[in-house]
């Protein structure tokens, strides 16, 4: 009994050390990320570049008029900083006493807005927490991997680092699709058309939290895939059940694709999509691989 208790500690004070390890990695790329956010921050907007411009073929810019009156007694010359033009027509920005002149800069103009005093800096602690925990998945699940590894059989070790590798392949994919196909996509759509029905003034918060959530789904649905696929090349499942299962698959990808992404169609087909196709492949593969065994056990020699 003593002995029995004594394993079961040791073994809770691998998985404490283990889950210690794994803090301190997402931790540490968290505080990098934070000493960079500013680039962490522009490169989640990037799908909204030229975003403005997707609802109509007008090209919209800000400008901000200033208007500027010499209440000294002397001459003074007034700085244009680059876009800025004189609205009115004048032969000189040198001022004299009580003139004045109007200018109209053009700005950057971006949808997204701040509505309260710390929406910036839990924004940017809850972007660069998401960010390093993907970025530093390969060390993280390296941890896990070393926890886990003395518990298998030899054969069951031979699987550990493809199915990793497999794993950080798929959620890479995953996030891939989700930031260069499904965001821009549905931030296209989600802005025609909102501004049919009012203006675009987004919050910088819920923003975030709505691509973080979107790229953490499509990551997720993509892991799904690999685990099918897994199961297809180590002989978990055959390819006539995938095909008795091809209607239940198909909803519940669909209903998966509601529960995960924003109350939109758009996003939510776009999810999907790519989830039914990959499914299709991997029914593909199965087919063929079972074909191969075949030729191959046909092969052997009696």
């Amino acid at each position: 009994m003593n002995d029995s208790l004594a394993t079961i500690g040791e073994h809770l004070e691998a998985l404490r050390s283990v889950l210690l390890r794994i803090v301190l990695i997402v931790g540490l790329g968290m505080l990098i990320s934070l000493c960079f956010f500013t680039h962490v921050l522009s490169l989640i907007t990037y799908p909204l570049e030229g975003l403005q411009n997707t609802s109509h073929e007008l090209q919209r810019q800000t400008v901000v008029r200033q208007h500027i009156t010499n209440t000294g007694s002397i001459a003074q010359s007034v700085p244009l900083e680059t876009g800025t033009q004189l609205l009115e027509p004048t032969r000189s920005v040198l001022l004299a006493p009580g003139e004045s002149v109007t200018l109209d800069t053009v700005v950057s103009s971006s949808p997204l807005v701040i509505l309260g005093p710390v929406e910036g800096f839990r924004t940017v602690l809850s972007v660069c927490f998401w960010f390093s925990l993907v970025v530093t998945a390969p060390l993280w699940l390296y941890v896990i991997c070393l926890f886990i590894a003395p518990g298998l059989h030899a054969r069951e070790h031979s699987f550990l680092i493809p199915c990793t590798l497999i794993a950080l392949l798929f959620m890479g994919l995953g996030i891939a699709f989700g930031f260069y196909v499904a965001l821009p996509t549905a931030n296209a759509f989600l802005y025609a058309f909102n501004s049919q029905i009012g203006s675009n003034l987004w919050s910088l918060g819920t923003y975030y939290d709505y691509t973080v959530a979107l790229l953490l789904a499509n990551a997720f649905a993509f892991e799904l895939g690999a685990v099918l696929a897994l199961l297809v090349h180590y002989g978990g499942i055959s390819s006539n059940w995938m095909k008795q299962w091809r209607r239940h698959v198909w909803v519940g990808v669909l209903v998966l694709g509601a529960l995960l992404t924003p109350p939109d169609v758009v996003t939510q087909l776009l999810l999907a999509g790519p989830l039914l196709v990959l499914f299709e492949l991997i029914l593909l593969y199965a087919r063929i691989k079972e074909a191969r065994d075949v030729d191959a056990v046909g092969s052997q020699p009696s």
